[in-house]
């Protein structure tokens, strides 16, 4: 009689344990789909509220001329949304030099502003003028709505 007893212990043990077991990876398994989808759905958050806030982001270059280590920009808001940000991309069609530089401004909709940047190549023929704007903490920029235009001389 000892003898069916303890097969009969051993398995309530074993069924016990797999138990367990199937709970305890339920609960890896229910942490890990929760911050998986937390993090997805804060990318997705983060992708939509800057397509929308680009729709929103335009602005066009007046005039664009240089002297010597200097571009200056005559820059106006198209559209709806305050720019807070630029990158400006000046070209030099024969060498194909490119100088870079961001710089923060306020550009309210409607509203036009002198820009002054430092080019460090010579010869800037052509500019490139990247808006971008700043949504609570998001800070996106919208290469697809960048202005373009052809600098002359001061």
């Amino acid at each position: 009689m000892n003898r069916m007893n303890k097969r009969g212990v051993d398995i309530w043990v074993s069924w016990v344990l797999i138990t367990a077991f199937a709970v305890v990876l339920g609960t890896m398994m229910y942490y890990w789909m929760t911050s998986y989808t937390q993090g997805t759905t804060t990318d997705v958050t983060n992708r939509v509220s800057t397509e929308q806030g680009c729709d929103a982001v335009a602005v066009s270059i007046d005039s664009a001329c240089k002297n010597a280590q200097h571009l200056y920009i005559n820059l106006t808001n198209r559209k709806d949304r305050t720019v807070d940000n630029i990158i400006v991309r000046a070209f030099n069609t024969t060498t194909s030099d490119l100088a870079v530089n961001e710089t923060n401004l306020t550009l309210r909709p409607g509203k036009t502003k002198e820009i002054n940047v430092t080019v460090s190549i010579s010869n800037t023929n052509y500019v490139e003028v990247v808006p971008g704007s700043i949504d609570g903490e998001l800070v996106f920029s919208c290469p697809d709505k960048k202005a373009t235009a052809n600098v002359a001389t001061c």
